[in-house]
């Protein structure tokens, strides 16, 4: 039986799961900046996550 929305029935979903992997690869990149000391390009570090002040 097709979805009523064809290919695009579970979009929200895409895009919820699309959000958890640049968090989880934004964490990744912080790390490795952070471990090489390496400093990262500006688009590349707007999608890491928000530095923790405590």
């Amino acid at each position: 039986m097709p979805h009523q929305f064809g290919r695009f029935a579970d979009e929200a979903g895409f895009f919820v799961a699309l959000g958890e992997l640049r968090a989880s690869i934004g964490m990744q990149i912080a790390n490795l900046a952070s471990y090489y000391e390496i400093e990262l390009e500006p688009d590349l570090a707007a999608i890491l996550p928000a530095e923790d002040k405590g």
